[in-house]
């Protein structure tokens, strides 16, 4: 994972009305890594204490992460 994808997607995940954790497998460069590439997590637990996998939040998208890492 590029350091500036990190921090700028750090800066969503840190917001506290957006409470989905990820997993990020390999490199995320470009859009369809985005889309593909990203393990989205909902924050809590099932029955049993496993995380509970969800879909990526409206609020993270390609474009403003990118802008956030323009910004780097």
């Amino acid at each position: 994972m590029s350091r500036k994808f990190g921090t700028a997607l750090q800066t969503f995940c840190n917001d506290n009305s957006i409470k989905y954790r990820c997993l990020i497998d390999g490199t995320v460069e470009t859009e369809e890594q985005f889309n593909n590439q990203i393990i989205w997590y909902t924050g809590q637990a099932d029955s049993e204490g496993m995380a509970i996998v969800g879909i990526k939040p409206n609020e993270i998208t390609w474009t403003a992460v990118k802008a956030e890492m323009d910004k780097l």
